[in-house]
């Protein structure tokens, strides 16, 4: 099995042709007070331009996330993309918007060797598994108005590689849902570190990119692992949710609340 790719480290200096250390703390400061929200964290991306970018507070923790991800896979290569989906679904709760600022990494990869099987596995993992959790839970209610919050929340995760309607929308709301989440893609995850999957382009968390896994050099072996990986989360996400159940008497509620502030 391939060992993880050494990556360099996120931040810490400043290429040539990026801003000077006086003037990058000037616009980090400015960019401080318009957004008092976010935190401006700096990303060397190579070569000319501007390293600077807002990103979530959970921001803060990515050299510290990164550094354990890596230090893992030096033990156990296989390892890297559960322990990060482990990472978002605890750590994601109270730091969201994280992931944005380790989307470096997969481009990182990508140029240094071609493909990512870190940053794109973890967003294939936990993009495709809450649109079949929602697929699930639609065909499980009887409620009208959680029939077609999961219908539009499965096609924005499996056709449009967003998982927000689905992670808010449902899982968040009913709590139970995001137990059955949480399995699915954690052994999603543990079966995609062991096969060792790859995406060769930025983009492989959705149905319609799927192709991605295919790669210019026509890695069949990988696409057909990612094919049934696909299979795998939509087999698990129905045998989770209808094993887990939920309670969706809150859907009902919202309903009537909905029809009294129309009449």
């Amino acid at each position: 099995m391939e060992q993880g790719n050494p990556l360099p480290p996120l931040g810490g200096h400043h290429p040539a042709g990026l801003p000077s250390p006086g003037r990058e703390s000037r616009l980090r400061g400015q960019q401080e007070r318009q957004y008092p929200h976010l935190v401006v964290a700096g990303v060397p991306q190579g070569g000319e331009g501007r390293d600077l970018y807002a990103s979530p507070l959970g921001g803060l923790l990515t050299n510290y996330i990164y550094a354990f991800v890596v230090a893992v896979r030096s033990v156990a290569p296989w390892a890297g993309v559960p322990v990060i989906v482990l990472l978002s679904t605890t750590l994601g709760l109270i730091a969201p918007g994280f992931h944005l600022a380790l989307i470096p990494i997969a481009t990182a990869s990508l140029a240094a060797v071609g493909y990512d099987d870190l940053i794109n596995i973890w967003f294939f993992c936990c993009t495709i598994t809450p649109g079949f959790i929602s697929l699930a839970v639609m065909l499980r209610t009887k409620k009208s108005l959680l029939r077609q919050t999961a219908f539009s929340c499965c096609l924005s995760a499996l056709l449009g590689g967003i998982s927000e309607p689905t992670t808010y929308g449902i899982c968040y709301k009913m709590v139970r849902p995001y137990y059955a989440y949480l399995i699915t893609a954690l052994s999603t995850a543990v079966l995609a570190g062991l096969l060792h999957l790859k995406c060769y382009a930025f983009g492989g968390y959705s149905l319609t990119n799927i192709l991605l896994y295919l790669g210019p050099n026509l890695d069949y072996a990988n696409f057909r692992n990612a094919l049934l990986l696909v299979g795998f989360m939509l087999i698990m996400s129905f045998i989770t949710v209808n094993l887990i159940g939920f309670d969706d008497s809150c859907y009902e509620e919202t309903a009537v609340a909905a029809q009294d502030a129309a009449e």
